[in-house]
């Protein structure tokens, strides 16, 4: 599985801003932490669920949880070979469903696996991500 650091999710946070914002890095560490949790390795999209419903309830920034919520799972899913099936006007319901069940509202929207992880940069992904869904 491919994960994301914690630089990456800053990154994608920033990008969502437009600016740096405070960040809680203790909470933003945990959150990062749940894409590795016990007894979920080798299940890619309860990990995936679980860091989406992570950054959801820790809130680790001051600034653009929900979206950085959204593009670090599907940028994720994209990674790890997955085609996310997620329309636009459906993509606020998704947000709030990710807080109750982050694994549940994950695996309702994974789409096919691909067989292979994807070679795509983040960079790359999250610049089809905004072009999809908006930034």
């Amino acid at each position: 599985m491919r994960y994301l650091t914690s630089q990456d999710v800053i990154w994608i946070n920033s990008q969502i801003n437009r600016k740096p914002v405070g960040l809680r890095a203790l909470d933003l560490e945990e959150c990062i932490g749940y894409q590795y949790g016990y007894r979920m390795i080798g299940d890619e999209l309860t990990q995936i669920g679980a860091f989406f419903q992570g950054i959801l309830g820790r809130r680790p920034f001051d600034e653009g949880n929900e979206h950085t919520a959204l593009y670090a799972a599907l940028a994720l899913l994209h990674l790890n070979g997955f085609s996310p099936e997620l329309t636009k006007d459906k993509a606020e319901d998704w947000l709030r469903s990710g807080l109750d069940d982050g694994p549940g509202s994950v695996k309702a929207i994974a789409g096919p696996h691909g067989g292979e992880h994807a070679q795509g940069e983040l960079r790359q992904i999250f610049k089809e991500l905004t072009s999809t869904y908006g930034s």
